[in-house]
Protein backbone atom coordinates (compact mmCIF):
# COMPACT_ATOMS: atom_id res chain seq x y z
CA UNK A 1 0.00 0.00 0.00
CA UNK A 2 2.86 2.36 0.80
CA UNK A 3 4.12 2.22 -2.80
CA UNK A 4 0.60 2.73 -4.17
CA UNK A 5 0.09 5.85 -2.02
CA UNK A 6 3.52 7.14 -2.95
CA UNK A 7 2.66 6.91 -6.66
CA UNK A 8 -0.69 8.66 -6.15
CA UNK A 9 0.98 11.34 -4.02
CA UNK A 10 3.55 12.10 -6.71
CA UNK A 11 0.84 12.17 -9.38
CA UNK A 12 -1.28 14.66 -7.43
CA UNK A 13 1.70 16.95 -6.89
CA UNK A 14 2.64 16.87 -10.58
CA UNK A 15 -0.92 17.65 -11.66
CA UNK A 16 -1.22 20.53 -9.18
CA UNK A 17 2.09 22.03 -10.31
CA UNK A 18 1.16 21.60 -13.99
CA UNK A 19 -2.26 23.20 -13.55
CA UNK A 20 -1.37 25.98 -11.10
CA UNK A 21 2.41 26.41 -11.23
CA UNK A 22 3.83 28.77 -8.63
CA UNK A 23 0.33 29.71 -7.51
CA UNK A 24 0.16 26.55 -5.41
CA UNK A 25 2.09 25.64 -2.26
CA UNK A 26 2.10 21.97 -1.27
CA UNK A 27 2.90 20.80 2.26
CA UNK A 28 2.09 17.93 4.59
CA UNK A 29 2.84 15.52 1.79
CA UNK A 30 5.45 13.24 3.35
CA UNK A 31 3.07 10.43 4.33
CA UNK A 32 1.58 9.85 0.92
CA UNK A 33 -1.96 9.71 2.29
CA UNK A 34 -2.79 13.37 1.89
CA UNK A 35 -1.41 16.75 0.89
CA UNK A 36 -2.21 20.22 2.15
CA UNK A 37 -2.49 22.69 -0.70
CA UNK A 38 -2.47 26.45 -0.39
CA UNK A 39 -3.59 28.38 -3.44
CA UNK A 40 -1.85 31.75 -3.62
CA UNK A 41 -3.91 34.61 -5.00
CA UNK A 42 -6.48 32.17 -6.34
CA UNK A 43 -10.10 32.40 -5.35
CA UNK A 44 -11.46 28.88 -5.40
CA UNK A 45 -14.47 28.57 -7.66
CA UNK A 46 -16.40 25.95 -9.59
CA UNK A 47 -13.94 25.99 -12.51
CA UNK A 48 -11.00 25.19 -10.24
CA UNK A 49 -12.90 22.50 -8.35
CA UNK A 50 -13.94 20.97 -11.68
CA UNK A 51 -10.25 20.69 -12.63
CA UNK A 52 -9.48 19.04 -9.30
CA UNK A 53 -12.45 16.65 -9.43
CA UNK A 54 -11.52 15.71 -13.01
CA UNK A 55 -8.73 13.65 -11.43
CA UNK A 56 -11.02 12.03 -8.83
CA UNK A 57 -9.36 13.94 -6.01
CA UNK A 58 -11.36 14.59 -2.85
CA UNK A 59 -11.04 18.06 -1.35
CA UNK A 60 -11.59 18.99 2.29
CA UNK A 61 -11.09 22.56 3.51
CA UNK A 62 -8.38 22.72 6.18
CA UNK A 63 -10.51 25.12 8.21
CA UNK A 64 -12.86 22.20 8.93
CA UNK A 65 -10.05 20.58 10.93
CA UNK A 66 -8.51 23.65 12.52
CA UNK A 67 -8.89 24.63 16.15
CA UNK A 68 -8.54 28.25 15.04
CA UNK A 69 -11.98 28.42 13.38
Amino acid sequence: MKKKYEIKNKFIKVILKNEFGRLVKISGDSTGLYVVVEFKNIKLNKKIFDKIYKYNVEVYPVKNYSILN
